[in-house]
């Protein structure tokens, strides 16, 4: 083989090569514009409604002009109240309240709310969560707010 004929094949591996990397490189951007805007359509693809979680809320005390009334055992140090809910099976629901109570351990205070975090219903989508009372919350209104999709609160009046 000459110097000619050599010279060319390096040259036509050289075209080539270049060719291949430059339909590679072609191929590869776009494969992934594809995959980057056909991705982006089903992600924002919001034709489905979804439907929000119900949440009832209530007690088993006394009802009277729009708060429910729990009474106190006057004997008690402390007692505990119950708010029952239905939801849907197995959902979680969040508890809040601005209401809290204070301990005192080794002379420094604690505040804590009278309702803990969260609560899941059973299988029927029943469920109950406690709160805390004690007797310097005797004459104050309790505002206990639950949240699944939506929150909901209920009053209670200690008496």
């Amino acid at each position: 083989m000459n110097v000619a004929s050599s010279f060319c094949y390096s040259k036509l591996d050289q075209i080539t090569n270049m060719c291949f990397r430059v339909f590679a490189f072609r191929g590869i951007f776009f494969v992934y514009t594809l995959l980057l805007f056909s991705c982006n359509a089903i992600m924002n693809d919001n034709s489905y409604d979804e439907e929000s979680i119900e949440l009832e809320l209530y007690t088993d005390y006394e009802y009277r002009d729009g708060y429910y009334r729990f009474d106190y055992p006057k004997e008690a140090e402390s007692s505990y109240g119950r708010v029952h809910y239905n939801t849907e099976p197995m959902t979680r629901v969040f508890w809040s309240s601005d209401d809290f109570f204070t301990m005192i351990y080794w002379g420094r205070e604690y505040h804590y709310p009278v309702i803990n975090y969260s609560t899941y219903s059973d299988d029927e989508g029943s469920g109950q969560q406690l709160f805390y009372v004690y007797q310097q919350h005797i004459g104050d209104t309790l505002d206990l707010v639950a949240c699944a999709d939506e929150c909901k609160s209920v009053s209670v009046i200690i008496e």
